[in-house]
């Protein structure tokens, strides 16, 4: 834990910065905000996981609460998002592999239109690998738009709440998710590994 008086003193200085900077009413900006998070992390002494599941609710899943359904949340992911995503679910799970006594890495690559990605991963030997991202072809798109029609049937608000659509298939996982910004976060993909943890762990008892 950081010293407790050194970032109060920190937080107050910017405090009486911003104040000074800033007409009534106007929002901090970007930076400021991810300073002040900072600070306040380190005084609690969070983890870089516990960091960013506390930025992504903040930011992504706190404007999906009590039915609201805001534009920035389920807008498209940007180009960082997914690969981002992909890189922190692939992690979420080697370490897991790793602490089980068992080192391998998952290979994950995710085929995109422009509604849906359908995630492909594989467990096998050797380092990890950079997680691929790219564009369906004119069959795959086919494919992922028919999977699309199905589940909207099944359940009309999938695309914005359901759960991620998993098939096993051969020894690999496909995941189906809606290319919304509040599927592609890194607490998603947190919470993503520890659902498949938990699967994994609850049909290797039966």
């Amino acid at each position: 834990f950081a010293k407790k008086g050194d970032v109060i003193a920190e937080l107050a200085a910017m405090h009486e910065r911003l104040t000074t900077m800033l007409a009534p009413n106007e929002a901090i900006g970007d930076a400021d905000a991810d300073e002040i998070d900072r600070l306040v992390f380190r005084a609690a002494g969070l983890s870089k996981d516990e960091q960013n599941c506390i930025r992504d609710f903040v930011r992504v899943h706190l404007l999906m609460i009590k039915g609201k359904v805001e534009k920035d949340a389920i807008r498209g992911p940007n180009e960082h998002e997914v690969p981002t995503y992909l890189a922190t679910l692939r992690d979420q799970l080697d370490n897991y592999m790793a602490d089980e006594g068992q080192p391998a890495s998952h290979h994950i690559s995710a085929v995109c239109d422009h509604q849906t990605a359908m995630i492909e991963i594989v467990l096998r030997e050797g380092k990890p690998a950079e997680p691929i991202v790219r564009k369906a072809n004119e069959s795959e798109a086919s494919e992922l738009k028919k999977t699309r029609s199905r589940l909207l049937k099944k359940h009309r608000q999938w695309i914005y709440f359901d759960r991620n659509l998993r098939l096993y298939s051969k020894g690999r996982l496909y995941l189906f998710k809606p290319l919304q910004r509040i599927q592609w976060t890194r607490r998603q993909a947190i919470l993503d590994a520890d659902e498949l943890i938990a699967e994994a762990l609850g049909s290797s008892g039966d």
